[in-house]
């Protein structure tokens, strides 16, 4: 077999030295800077809207469908500790507001979506509206749930705003 030639030398000869560009290369070159500088431009105008909406947003507070949602919640929690002597009277519409209050503190929160609170909303507007119309027949003392029921009136208001 024959011996091959040795690479070293042909490779000392070679220059690792960047070519002369090609005529439209360089121009080429240039754009591609200038282009990425834009892009890196627009990335930080960008940041910065993304930025100032998150402060907007945060200064703004959270949807009032959420705030009502939870209050529903919170007034049927408050009702039931206020009068232990009406035992399981409240337990139901309890649970029933349950996952809107839920919905609600998530977006409160800032985890949750809007969506969800849109979805739980109606079932809760109606069995809690029922209950304070109809449900109350069978308690021997008044009840005012006055502030309930506004809840009741503003979460579907809200609602009519952010849909």
């Amino acid at each position: 077999m024959p011996a091959r030639p040795d690479a070293g030398e042909s490779l000392g000869r070679m220059s690792t030295d960047k070519p002369n560009p090609l005529p439209n290369e360089a121009a080429m070159d240039a754009q591609m800077a200038e282009m990425k500088a834009q892009l890196e431009q627009m990335r930080q105008e960008v940041d910065s809207a993304k930025a100032q909406y998150a402060s907007a947003v945060a200064a703004l507070g959270p949807p009032e469908v959420a705030t009502y949602g939870k209050a529903i919640y919170d007034k049927l929690v408050s009702f039931r500790n206020a009068h232990p002597d009406l035992p399981g009277h409240f337990d139901e519409q309890i649970a029933a507001a349950k996952p809107l209050a839920d919905a609600s503190q998530a977006v409160i929160a800032g985890t949750g979506d809007v969506s969800a609170v849109l979805e739980a909303y109606p079932a809760v507007v109606k069995s809690v509206g029922r209950f304070i119309t109809k449900g109350q027949r069978s308690v021997s003392k008044p009840l005012d749930f006055s502030a309930l029921s506004d809840d009741l009136d503003l979460v579907e208001v809200s609602a009519a705003k952010v849909a």
